[in-house]
Formats: structure tokens, sequence, C-alpha cells
């Protein structure tokens, strides 16, 4: 995987607003329920986002120092996508994680084929995406 241009990130934004907005017509029409809406989200997030970025970081192969340490409640790194957003200076500002630390983060994604910095923008997980629809499709139909 190499490093997205800027361009592709704002390509996947777009995808995801184009995304949201239809999914909310289809909701105001009465056409889609809560479950389809789960299922929808499922699918798009499936079929656009590589699955390495989804990946939850406990399932890297991390010590449990620094799986801790990136799941900080100031730092709050959740996946793979998250961590890859990070800069090897970002990390090493944090507290508990230092150059070993690092060196194992660099070595585990290097072996995914990713690397620390490579993305500028933070991809959305797919659960924040589905909670933000599915938010939105509870007020949409309430009365």
């Amino acid at each position: 995987m190499t490093k997205p241009t800027r361009e592709e990130c704002q390509e996947l934004v777009r995808k995801f607003d184009d995304f949201s907005h239809w999914v909310r017509a289809l909701i105001l029409a009465g056409a889609v329920t809560n479950e389809d809406v789960d299922r929808m989200v499922d699918d798009f997030m499936t079929s656009t986002l590589d699955p390495r970025l989804t990946m939850p970081i406990s399932e890297l192969k991390l010590s449990t120092k620094n799986l801790v340490s990136l799941r900080d409640r100031r730092r709050d790194i959740q996946n793979v996508g998250q961590l890859i957003t990070k800069s090897e200076e970002e990390l090493l500002m944090s507290r508990n994680f230092g150059h070993t630390g690092q060196k194992e983060v660099k070595e585990v994604l290097a072996d995914m084929g990713l690397s620390l910095g490579m993305m500028d923008v933070e991809v959305e997980v797919p659960g924040f995406i589905r909670e933000r629809i599915l938010s939105e499709a509870r007020k949409l139909s309430e009365p």
C-alpha cells in the first residue's frame, strides 16, 4: 500500500458523504429500516476501505505495554487506519512510549506493507460511520 495522495483521501471522504446523503434519502422515503442501514453500511465499508485499515490494533502483534499506550485516553488509537496517520515524532512525544515501542510498531506495520505517517487524514472507522448514520436515521424516523 503506497501513501495515498491528498486527492485520494479527499475522494474517500467524498464517497462517505455521498453514501450518507443517499442513505438519508432512503430513510426519509421510508424505503429502509435501521437493520437495512446497518447492512448497507457494512457492505459499503467492506467495498470501500482496505481491510487492514479497519483492523483493531489489538489484533497486531504488539506488546501489552504498547497496546495500552496506544489506546491511552489522550491518544485513543483503536485501529490501524488511525495508527498510520501518526508520525514517528507523535508517537515518541506520548507518555510511556519510547524508541523500543516505536520500533516494534514500525516493524509490525512494515510486515503489513504499511508505515507510520502514510496517511494525511484520519480514516473514519466503520463503527463511527455506522453510528453517525444510524443516529441520523433514528432522528429522521422519529415523529
